[in-house]
């Protein structure tokens, strides 16, 4: 019989072997506490940040509500000014346009008594004139040259 031969393989090995743990039960049952516990802190740190956000939020809604309200509120305010104003430029419109009517017609009967005067005091003088003449014949002539400057008036 012939022997086997054992083939052996050198393996060259870079660096060092890890070593094997081996736990127990009680290191197991350490280990699981200490996740659970890890897990129980970063549960609770972020339901805790969960409700911080949530106040915020809340915060920041109320403020919005409120400058919800506070735009409509300026809204309206504004909306009862252009009202306000629409009106009052309507009736200074009006003021303006009776005060110009009212101003034609001071004008016009400005003008018509000031001819009327003109007339007046061109008859006056007529009459002083006439009055002064010493010839009857010249008061015709006066007479005629009254009548021609009171068509022209």
């Amino acid at each position: 019989e012939t022997p086997q031969k054992k083939t052996t393989y050198q393996v060259k090995y870079l660096g060092t072997m890890p070593r094997e743990r081996s736990l127990s039960v009680q290191g197991w049952s350490s280990v699981g506490l200490s996740l659970y516990s890890q897990k129980k802190q970063r549960q609770q740190h972020q339901e805790s940040t969960i409700r911080l956000r949530d106040e915020q939020i809340a915060a920041l809604e109320a403020d919005r509500a409120i400058g919800a309200q506070t735009l409509a509120n300026t809204r309206m305010e504004l909306e009862q000014m252009r009202e306000m104003y629409n009106e009052e430029t309507m009736w200074l419109g009006l003021k303006v346009q009776a005060l110009d009517r009212e101003r034609e017609a001071l004008q016009e009967e400005n003008t018509l008594l000031n001819q009327q005067m003109t007339a007046e005091a061109l008859i006056a003088n007529y009459a002083k004139i006439i009055k002064k003449s010493r010839f009857k014949r010249a008061k015709k002539t006066y007479v005629a040259d009254l009548e021609a400057e009171l068509y022209k008036a």
